[in-house]
C-alpha cells in the first residue's frame, strides 16, 4: 500500500515568501524566495500526526513569544488615534533594517472609528503552538528576530534568493521609482522569516463616553472575563461591571486559529467560553503573527540595496502636513521648515525645499516654520483695507501677513542662478536652456510689457512660451512676496476674541465669515470684516461636535475647494467634508501614502 502523501506543516506556506506591505492596506503575499524542493519529516505530538518540512527551514515547539506580545493583554484608549497607532503598521519601522512583527489579521479594524468621543478597549488573547522559521536568513540580516533569539546555524548554509538584481536601479532617484515599484510588485517589499502558529483572538469594545463609564469600570469588565477573576470569588467586585460592559458598548471580534463558532462566542466575555475555544486551537491552528524584514536585506549589492530601501521609504513613510493653501493651480503644503507644491494641470510635485528658500523675508522674521497657513482675496478688511492675495502664515502665538505684488516681477531669482536653485527650478520644470534665456531678461522689460505672454513669446518661442508661462509667473510671483508693515503680530492683538494662544489649521471658505481657527480639539469662526468673532463662537466649539463625521482629533491642516468641499489633514489621513450638506462625505477618513503628492487619493478625489 502506497504511503500517504504527508501535508506541510502549518506555517511553512508563509516563511520564505515575499510579502507586500503598506500602511492602511492589507498585506500581499508573493511567491517563494526560497527552493523548497528538499523536504524532511517533522513530527507533531500534538495531533500525532508527521508534516513535511522544507529542508532549509526550522520549527520551534517552544513557542517564543513575538515582542509586544503577551497571552493575556488589555489596552484601553481614549482615542481612536491611539489605539490605531498601536495596532497599525509602523511605517518607519518597515522603512529600516529592523525585523517587526505583523498581525496576520492586520487591518480588518479601521471600519470600528466611532464620530462621536469613546473608550477603545482591546482585549487580545495571543496562544502559540510553534513557530516556523529560516535559520539563516536570521543571520544574514545581522539582527536578531522580533522574539529576541538568534540562530547557531551556519550562514554558509543559507539557499539564495530568487531574486533578478539587475532590474534594480542605482543609486536611488525619483525618477526610476516606476521600476522600484515593479520591483516590490513581482517580489514584495518585505519578506516572512518566521511565522507563528495557534491562536489569537482580538476583542475590541467601543464604549461611548455618554455611556458614563469611567476608564476604570472598562477595564474591571474585561478582568472579570479572565480565568479566576471571573470566579464566583470575584464576583461581587468584577461582575457587575462586566454586565454594564457588555451593555454599554460595541463589540467586535477579530481572530484566527480555533474552531470559528467558539472564537464568535468570546463577546459573551464568558470565562467558560473563552476555555472552549483555546481547547479547540490544536485541531485547527492558524498562522496568527509574522516577522517580517525589509527585501532589500536580502540584496547582495549594497548600493542597490540602499536604492530599494530609499525608494520603499519615499512611497511609504508619510510626514504630517502642518499647513496647506492654494496659490492658482498650486496646492503648497509645509512641512516643518520644508516645503513642496502639486501642480493640478501637470498632475506632477516638486521635490521639498526649504521655505526660507523661496520666501527669503520669512527668515528676517524667524518665521523658517509654519504652524498653519491662510489666503484671502478680494476682501476688506474692518477699516476698508483691500486683501488682495494676502497670505497668513501663524507659528506659536504670532502671525504674519505677506502680500503679492502681481503688477511687479522680480527676475533675480533668474538672473542669480546657482547651482542649487538651477537643480530646484529644473526639477520644477523649468529646462536649463529656458533658464538661460530668461537670464538675459531686464527687470524693467517685466515692468514695461503689459502683457507678460508676449515677451515670453519674443525670447522664448509661442511653444515654448506657452508651455512654460505658468511656473515662470508662479517663480516670480513667489519671489515678490513681502511681509506688511507691521508684522509679525500677536495673534491674541490681531485676532480679536480669538482664545487661542496658537492655531493649529486655518481654513477660508469664502465671504467675511468664513474663517475658522482651530485648536486643539476646538474652534472658532471669525469675521474679518468686522474684525471679531462671529456670534455664538465667543466659547470655543468642538469639532466633532459641529462638523458632523469630522472624527479626528484635532486639525493638523484645512483647505476649502470652489465645489463646495473642505478637506481636514490629520497625521497620515485626511476627511472629505460637504458644505452643502454639513457632514463627512462617506468612506473617510482615508490613508496618504508616502511622499509622491501625485499619488494621493486626495487629488484623484478633487478631479473626480
Amino acid at each position: 500500500m502506497a504511503e500517504q502523501k504527508k501535508h506541510f506543516l502549518p506555517g511553512t506556506d508563509v516563511v520564505g515568501r515575499g510579502i507586500y506591505l503598506r500602511p492602511h492596506q492589507p498585506y500581499v503575499l508573493k511567491d517563494y524566495l526560497f527552493p523548497r524542493n528538499e523536504v524532511y519529516d517533522y513530527y507533531l505530538s500534538d495531533t500525532d500526526s508527521n508534516f513535511s518540512v522544507p529542508k532549509h527551514y526550522a520549527v520551534n515547539s517552544s513557542t517564543p513569544m513575538p515582542i509586544n506580545r503577551m497571552l493575556n493583554q488589555t489596552l484601553i484608549e481614549e482615542s481612536w488615534e491611539l489605539l490605531d497607532k498601536q495596532m497599525g503598521l509602523d511605517a518607519n519601522l518597515a522603512a529600516s533594517v529592523e525585523a517587526f512583527s505583523v498581525d496576520a489579521q492586520s487591518n480588518q479594524s479601521k471600519h470600528l472609528r466611532s464620530e462621536k468621543a469613546a473608550y477603545y478597549a482591546l482585549r487580545s488573547s495571543f496562544i502559540p503552538l510553534w513557530t516556523v522559521y529560516i535559520p539563516n536568513a536570521l543571520r544574514l540580516s545581522k539582527t536578531t528576530s522580533t522574539d529576541g533569539m538568534s540562530s547557531m546555524d551556519s550562514a554558509e548554509d543559507l539557499p539564495e534568493a530568487a531574486i533578478d538584481e539587475t532590474t534594480i536601479m542605482a543609486p536611488f532617484k525619483h525618477k526610476h521609482r516606476r521600476q522600484y515599484e515593479r520591483f516590490f510588485a513581482r517580489y514584495g517589499t518585505h519578506y516572512v522569516r518566521r511565522a507563528w502558529v495557534g491562536g489569537k483572538a482580538t476583542l475590541i469594545f467601543i464604549v461611548s463616553e455618554s455611556a458614563g463609564l469611567s476608564k476604570e469600570q472598562v477595564q474591571a469588565g474585561i478582568k472579570a472575563s479572565y480565568i479566576m477573576l471571573g470566579s464566583t470569588n470575584a464576583q461581587g467586585t468584577f461582575q457587575s461591571e462586566k454586565e454594564k460592559l457588555l451593555e454599554q458598548s460595541e463589540c467586535q471580534i477579530f481572530g484566527k486559529g480555533g474552531d470559528e463558532l467558539k472564537l464568535a462566542s468570546l463577546n459573551s466575555l464568558d470565562e467558560n467560553a473563552y476555555n472552549k475555544w483555546v481547547e479547540s486551537i490544536k485541531k485547527t491552528p492558524g498562522v496568527i503573527e509574522l516577522d517580517v524584514i525589509g527585501i532589500w536585506t536580502l540584496i547582495s549589492d549594497p548600493e542597490k540595496a540602499k536604492a530599494l530601501q530609499a525608494a520603499y521609504r519615499t512611497t511609504t513613510v508619510f510626514r504630517p502636513i502642518s499647513a496647506i493653501f492654494r496659490m492658482n493651480e498650486k496646492v503648497y503644503f509645509l512641512r516643518g521648515n520644508k516645503y513642496f507644491y502639486y501642480d493640478i494641470e501637470t498632475n506632477s510635485s516638486v521635490k521639498p525645499n526649504s521655505i526660507v528658500k523661496l520666501w527669503p523675508c520669512l527668515a528676517e522674521k524667524q518665521f523658517e516654520r509654519i504652524d498653519a497657513a491662510l489666503t484671502i482675496k478680494s476682501l476688506h478688511s474692518d477699516i476698508g483695507e483691500k486683501l488682495q492675495q494676502k497670505l497668513y502664515f501663524f507659528k506659536d502665538t504670532e502671525y504674519i501677513r505677506l502680500s503679492i505684488d502681481e503688477r511687479r516681477f522680480d527676475v533675480d531669482i533668474f538672473q542669480n542662478i546657482t547651482d542649487e536653485s538651477l537643480d530646484r527650478l529644473e526639477l520644477d520644470g523649468i529646462p536649463d536652456d529656458i533658464l538661460k534665456k530668461l537670464k538675459e531678461i531686464d527687470n524693467h522689460e517685466f515692468m514695461e510689457k503689459e502683457n507678460f505672454l508676449e515677451l515670453l513669446k519674443e525670447r522664448l518661442g509661442v511653444e515654448k512660451a506657452h508651455q512654460h508661462e505658468s511656473l515662470i509667473l508662479q517663480h516670480a510671483k513667489m519671489a515678490e512676496l513681502t511681509i506688511d508693515e507691521g508684522y509679525p503680530k500677536q495673534i491674541s492683538d490681531g485676532w480679536p476674541g480669538v482664545p487661542f494662544e496658537r492655531i493649529d489649521a486655518a481654513l477660508n471658505i469664502g465671504g467675511h465669515t468664513g474663517i475658522y481657527l482651530f485648536s486643539g480639539q476646538h474652534y472658532v469662526r471669525f469675521n474679518i470684516a468686522q474684525n471679531r468673532v462671529d456670534d455664538g463662537y465667543q466659547e470655543p466649539q468642538r469639532i466633532n461636535e459641529r462638523w458632523a463625521g469630522v472624527s479626528f482629533e484635532r486639525i493638523d491642516a484645512a483647505i476649502a475647494w470652489e465645489d463646495g468641499k473642505v478637506y481636514f489633514f490629520r497625521e497620515d489621513e485626511y476627511i472629505r467634508y460637504d458644505m452643502t450638506l454639513y457632514r463627512a462625505d462617506p468612506g473617510y477618513p482615508k490613508p496618504l501614502i508616502g511622499e509622491y503628492a501625485e499619488d494621493w487619493s486626495f487629488f484623484s478625489d478633487y478631479q473626480q
